[in-house]
């Protein structure tokens, strides 16, 4: 039996998604575009956070710069959530959303797969992460797992964040089955996906470079690619103009060396640079407002 929170969620989650399926797209990502602007300047606290994550790696850029990029970021997870509202709503189908992406490095991919090894894919909270492994299970057929941290709304879980991960051959994992999972399928050549930049200072991270500055880093992606060999390729979805992508498949990441402490800090130092990258290649497009250096308890 529902409680009055869960009630009251209810009812806004239904509406929303009611107007979902009946307001014109380019209406809905104006309307996006507007709650972006309006969720800055409401949440002082997610606002703040940005600024001071910006002041991180663009010290030497005005107030002015940065103002005006944190505003873009606030947009653009905006219009990330409106795009998970349509896949939830059964208008952004995979027919469309394939239509909608340019593939950048396809043959990497390809070749991965042909090769017969497990594959782990490494990215970040860059354009619309949520949505590579829905491009991957329409790229190809192999099993994906994915790790997931299930939401504390429990509501909002099932009705409405397991709904636009789900797709054809995508399995989302949660944290604490991940890694024995994650062994399985490398053994039996599945594709294998996980972020590689939130803070795990509460959880098994080390502090690593980031930027310039220590973050709690997750090494499980390098440990498990220097000890199970899986090709590892990094993997981004930017947001291009007009609300279309690009999913940019990178160069194999290739180790040759021994499983120890060392080679696993290096390995993870390699992976962060290429997140660190292609961040700055697209800066409005990551969460900034995530808590990523610890900055504030």
């Amino acid at each position: 039996m529902m409680n009055i929170s869960n009630k009251i969620q209810f009812f806004a989650l239904s509406t929303l998604l009611q107007l979902t399926r009946i307001i014109p797209e380019f209406i809905l990502y104006k309307i996006g575009f507007l709650i972006g602007y309006f969720y800055y300047f409401i949440n002082s606290n997610r606002r703040e956070l940005t600024l001071i994550n910006l002041e991180i790696v663009f010290p030497n850029k005005s107030t002015s710069f940065k103002k005006k990029l944190s505003k873009q970021i606030f947009r653009n997870f905006s219009y990330m959530a409106i795009d998970l509202l349509l896949i939830t709503t059964n208008r952004l189908t995979n027919k469309k959303l394939s239509q909608s992406t340019e593939i950048k490095g396809r043959e990497k991919l390809v070749e991965a797969i042909n090769s017969n090894k497990g594959i782990l894919v490494i990215t970040g909270h860059l354009g619309n992460w949520e949505l590579i492994p829905r491009i991957l299970s329409i790229l190809c057929n192999k099993q994906i797992n994915v790790i997931a941290r299930k939401s504390k709304n429990i509501f909002f879980e099932e009705n409405f964040i397991k709904k636009f991960r789900r797709n054809k051959n995508v399995n989302i994992i949660y944290k604490e089955d991940s890694l024995i999972k994650f062994i399985k399928g490398f053994k039996n050549g599945d594709i294998n996906g996980i972020l590689i930049d939130q803070n795990q200072k509460n959880n098994q991270g080390k502090p690593v470079p980031f930027f310039n500055r220590n973050a709690f880093t997750t090494l499980t992606p390098a440990l498990l690619q220097i000890k199970y060999k899986p090709i590892c390729l990094p993997i981004f979805l930017i947001r291009n103009k007009y609300n279309k992508f690009e999913f940019v498949i990178h160069d194999p990441i290739e180790v040759e060396y021994p499983l120890n402490d060392e080679n696993v800090i290096e390995l993870t130092l390699k992976h962060q640079k290429i997140l660190e990258d292609i961040i700055l290649k697209y800066p409005d497009q990551w969460l900034w407002m995530h808590n990523r250096w610890n900055i504030k308890q």
